[in-house]
């Protein structure tokens, strides 16, 4: 009931206010702020829209521009592209289409919005800079502003936060001097969250904190909602997941409330990642399954990924392996789409190289087929003609024996080098089982033995008996260690979870957590194969230890029926995939991930961690 009549009194309210306004006499610019801010909390309803299409028709001609502007706007901020790209034309059309003309300048920034909204993110910063350049042209300071913030936020998308921070620290330079503009919290509140993400967190909590205060002393509510989004950000980049939960929960409430859609989905996201983080899994679950459909609203491929990668392991800690599998495979289909621009270039190079070729060789054929009606009654050209066309089949014949043989001797190498790899693998494994059962069987007993007598031992001074001791102790440490790595004799003795478990433990510090989780049903998992995932496993944790100065690595295993998936994630320094690649540094990981007939993707930028994806069919 409460509910009910809230509903009823806010349309009560809106009826009151449309009434009101379509009551005046004159529709200018004035009249219609009031107008859109009366409707600002409204949803976008079939009868709104017809009241909004009167009022188009009501507009006098000089305010047209003015409702085109604010159309637009309101239509963009739920979602609306095409119908907010309808009215972005409209007004455009009063220009012209005259991108140097400033007075376009607005309705140009709202089509570069919407160009953002459809992932066309390239078209969107190529327009942004060109408007800047106008903006700056014509002295145009809180354009610029503004501008420069619609880049922070297309790199927030992109995850890019250093050129996030640049772009939102360019827009705070304009307006900070500026306590009046309307912008100029926001824009603050942007800042802040680009500042906790490059690692400047006191600053950026300073900035927020402010941003906060003055918002509310103003009741700027959208100001508000992004300001507690920031400090929720602020607080789980410091890992206070509880004070992080607190300010994404009221930000959430409150835009809910006014239809802030995007900001919505992007509480609903860290809500997700929170709740993950403080393992309770059924709020998780919640809140990304809310993030979700509010992202494939707005069609938003890079947070849909996001959203779907973290339900997946918030599904598979609540025990629901199936969902977990399916998110996951889902997410890594979006991944490969994502990462593989490079691969997709060379392709349709591939195919611009092949419909070249296919054009030149119907050009050689038609003027072959001219040569020949003009030629025909010559018997001369008959026979050279034969000739030409015998010599043709003879180098046809020749040029497909060759390319069979040489298919055919391709066909061998891989498969000489599959044997190969096979039998190294397996020589290798014999190899380091006998060597650690050495280790564990010989030396750390004898170690044992040491260990023992030493303790029976009357040795003067004590200083000198604790001194062996100790040495005696960290050399048996070590050699259970070089014994684990070389045979994972864990898997044996606690099974395949269990391993995982001792993994995370054994490389876990002070200064770096690992967490290693297992999702599905162990059964299916072939034992060689459950050894080569704990390897690879191995491997990356490893990696990521020696090389990425992260202080959290989490790898999560889903595995279904026909098909296992890997998700390794760290938070260090990551590194250049193309420098790693000529450096040989992931040949051998993947290699072994392509004999196995999988996949494997991997994702590394400076400054922001590594993800990698590895998929491997059970079946073999």
């Amino acid at each position: 009931m409460p509910n009910k009549s809230l509903k009823i009194h806010t349309l009560i309210l809106f009826l009151i206010c449309s009434t009101s306004c379509f009551g005046q006499k004159k529709i200018d610019s004035t009249y219609l702020t009031n107008y859109f801010t009366t409707i600002q909390t409204q949803a976008l309803s079939d009868s709104l829209s017809n009241e909004l299409v009167k009022l188009e028709n009501k507009t006098p001609k000089k305010a047209k521009e003015f409702f085109y502007y604010e159309y637009a706007k309101f239509l963009l901020q739920r979602g609306a592209v095409d119908q907010s790209k309808k009215y972005i034309d409209k007004g455009l059309a009063i220009y012209q289409k005259d991108t140097s003309n400033f007075k376009a300048v607005k309705f140009y920034n709202l089509l570069g919005a919407t160009y953002t909204m459809v992932n066309d993110y390239p078209s969107a910063v190529k327009l942004f800079n060109k408007l800047i350049i106008i903006a700056e042209k014509n002295k145009e300071y809180k354009q610029v502003a503004y501008l420069n913030n619609n880049l922070a936020n297309i790199f927030f998308t992109l995850h890019d936060y250093s050129a996030a921070y640049e772009y939102g620290n360019k827009a705070w330079s304009y307006l900070k001097d500026k306590p009046d503009d309307p912008f100029r919290q926001k824009m603050q509140a942007v800042l802040s969250v680009a500042e906790a993400k490059i690692g400047k967190v006191k600053i950026a909590e300073k900035h927020a904190k402010e941003a906060l205060a003055i918002s509310l002393e103003k009741n700027d509510i959208q100001s508000v909602i992004l300001a507690k989004y920031a400090l929720g950000v602020i607080y789980s980049a410091a890992n206070d997941h509880e004070n992080a939960v607190k300010n994404f929960e009221e930000s959430l409430e409150s835009s809910d409330k006014i239809n802030y859609f995007q900001i919505s989905m992007l509480n609903a996201i860290e809500l997700n990642n929170s709740y993950n983080a403080l393992r309770n899994y059924e709020k998780a679950i919640e809140y990304g399954e809310k993030g979700l459909v509010i992202a494939n609203l707005l069609k938003n491929e890079n947070t849909i990924y996001a959203i779907k990668k973290n339900l997946a392991v918030a599904y598979g800690a609540y025990g629901d392996p199936k969902k977990a599998f399916k998110y996951m495979s889902e997410a890594h289909t979006i991944f490969e789409k994502t990462t593989n621009s490079e691969t997709q270039k060379k392709v349709n190079d591939i195919l611009i190289k092949y419909d070249t070729e296919k054009k030149e060789k119907e050009l050689i054929q038609k003027n072959v087929e001219i040569l020949q009606k003009d030629l025909k009654n010559g018997r001369f050209v008959q026979i050279i003609t034969l000739l030409i066309f015998g010599l043709i089949v003879i180098l046809f014949f020749f040029f497909y024996q060759r390319f069979k043989s040489q298919q055919k001797a391709i066909q061998l190498a891989a498969e000489n080098e599959k044997n190969t790899l096979n039998a190294l693998m397996k020589g290798e494994e014999e190899e380091r089982t006998r060597i650690a059962t050495e280790l564990h069987d010989g030396l750390a007993s004898n170690l044992t033995a040491a260990k023992f007598k030493l303790e029976n031992l009357d040795v003067s001074p004590s200083s000198q008996k604790s001194e062996l001791m100790e040495l005696l102790r960290s050399t048996h440490e070590e050699t259970r260690r070089i014994a684990h790595n070389l045979s994972p004799l864990a898997i044996e003795k606690f099974g395949f979870v269990g391993a995982l478990k001792m993994l995370s433990d054994e490389f876990s510090s002070s200064k770096c957590s690992v967490d290693c989780n297992f999702t599905g049903d162990i059964s299916i998992l072939p034992s060689e194969k459950a050894l080569i995932v704990y390897r690879f496993t191995q491997e990356i944790v490893q990696n990521a230890l020696k090389h990425a100065q992260a202080s959290k690595i989490s790898v999560n295993i889903f595995c279904h029926d026909d098909e296992l998936q890997l998700m390794a994630e760290d938070n260090g320094v990551g590194f250049d995939l193309a420098e790693a690649n000529k450096n040989g540094g992931l040949s051998g990981l993947t290699k072994r991930v392509y004999h196995l007939k999988g996949r494997i993707e991997i994702d590394s930028t400076k400054n922001q961690g590594t993800v990698i994806h590895i998929s491997i069919p059970n079946a073999q």
